[in-house]
C-alpha cells in the first residue's frame, strides 16, 4: 500500500498485482472510516435546512483519485496493455450522461406547435384555450426508439466496458520484460 502512495503520480512502469489491490482493499477502508467520521461529525439537521454533509469523503476522493487512478495505470502495463483501457468505462459512463442531456432537452420542447385560439382542433374554456394535437400530426411525429435503444445500451456498454477492465486489472503479469519495463520486482 505504502508503494503505491510513494508513487504518487507517476503513470510508467508497471505494479503488482498485490500491490494494486492491497492499495486498493486500503482506499476502500479509508472510504469505510471517512464516512463514519462523516456521520459522526457532520449530521443532517432538517429541522436547519442542513443537509448530510461529506467532507471528510471529498478530501480524502481528491487525495486518492490520482495515486490510484495511476496504479490501476502501471497495473495495465504490467498485464501488457496501455494504461488508457483504464478510461473506456469514465468514457462510455460520459457518453450516457451527455445523451441523456440531449434526451432531456428534446423531451422539454413541444413537439408540434400549438394552434392558435378559434382554429379547428382548439378546445375553447373560460380559463385559456387548450391546443389538441389533430390526428394526422400524431402519426407523423417521428419515433424516438434509437434515442430508448441508445439511452438503454450505453449504461451496458459502461458496464461491459468496467467488466473487461476489472478482469483485466485482476490478470496476472507479465512475468518478462514487456514494452513498458522489467517486471515489477
Amino acid at each position: 500500500m505504502t508503494r503505491g502512495l510513494r508513487l504518487y503520480a507517476r503513470f510508467r512502469g508497471r505494479m503488482a498485482r498485490a500491490h494494486y489491490w492491497w492499495l486498493i482493499l486500503a482506499a476502500i477502508l479509508a472510504f469505510c472510516a471517512a464516512g463514519a467520521v462523516d456521520y459522526l461529525l457532520f449530521p443532517a439537521v432538517p429541522a436547519e435546512g442542513l443537509p448530510r454533509r461529506h467532507p471528510v469523503t471529498v478530501f480524502l476522493c481528491v487525495v486518492l483519485v490520482l495515486p490510484v487512478t495511476a496504479a490501476g495505470w502501471r497495473r495495465l502495463h504490467d498485464v501488457n496493455r496501455r494504461g488508457w483501457w483504464l478510461l473506456l468505462p469514465g468514457a462510455a459512463l460520459l457518453a450516457f450522461l451527455g445523451l441523456a442531456v440531449l434526451v432531456r432537452q428534446m423531451a422539454a420542447e413541444p413537439k408540434t406547435p400549438p394552434t392558435p385560439p378559434g382554429q379547428p382542433g382548439v378546445a375553447q374554456t373560460d380559463m385559456a384555450p387548450t391546443a389538441t394535437v389533430p390526428a394526422a400530426v400524431a402519426e407523423t411525429a417521428p419515433a424516438a426508439g434509437w434515442i430508448d435503444a441508445l439511452a438503454l445500451g450505453l449504461p451496458a456498454i459502461a458496464l461491459l466496458f468496467g467488466i473487461g477492465v476489472l478482469l483485466l486489472l485482476a490478470r496476472r503479469g507479465d512475468p518478462h520484460a514487456n514494452r513498458f519495463g522489467p517486471p515489477p520486482f
